[in-house]
């Protein structure tokens, strides 16, 4: 698994910000979130997110607590998929709805962002400190470009990464199914 998450050796507190923005799989499935919950306007826009990063701080901890989610690289990469299309379609669902799937993506990402990583058994906390740190300034900091990004053509724009990305998400998923991921 260390092969598999690497070590930069910049310490705990980096390599927990660094998490959510090196790791593909993780950095799609928030991108993903962010613009989805930019297009769904107050309040939404900013419950999602804070649900997300909530979840994925508490399963974070429960992780380095030795509890483990059996299939959280599948429901990470499920997430990726349902967030990229519901980008796609620029979709809203009903609160409840979306607060589910958010807040089982959150889970999911909190423990694949902990299991597995060198930086996280030296220093726990830190490592977890950075980790939601580095959450929060990403999905802040995409869905604020996405307000600014009135035009006509922008708004056609991330709707096109987000099909990219649920492609990505099919892709992901069928190789994990296939046992080649």
């Amino acid at each position: 698994m260390v092969l598999l998450h690497g070590s930069l050796a910049m310490g705990e507190l980096y390599s927990g910000m660094l998490q959510p923005v090196l790791h593909f799989e993780s950095l799609l499935s928030i991108l993903a979130l962010a613009l989805w919950a930019a297009q769904q306007g107050e309040p939404l826009s900013w419950q999602l997110p804070v649900a997300f990063a909530g979840a994925a701080l508490a399963a974070a901890l429960v992780t380095l607590a030795g509890v483990a989610v059996p299939g959280a690289a599948h429901v990470q990469s499920a997430a990726m998929l349902a967030f990229g299309l519901l980008l796609a379609a620029k979709r809203r669902l009903p609160l409840a709805l979306a607060l589910a799937l958010v807040l089982v993506a959150g889970l999911a990402q909190g423990h694949v962002g902990v299991l597995g990583e060198e930086a996280a058994t030296r220093r726990p906390l830190l490592y977890v400190a950075g980790f939601a740190l580095g959450l929060g300034l990403l999905l802040f900091h995409v869905e604020n470009l996405a307000f600014r990004a009135r035009a006509f053509w922008l708004q056609v724009g991330m709707r096109v990464v987000g099909s990219w990305i649920a492609a990505v998400g099919v892709l992901v998923s069928v190789l994990a199914l296939r046992g080649g991921a």
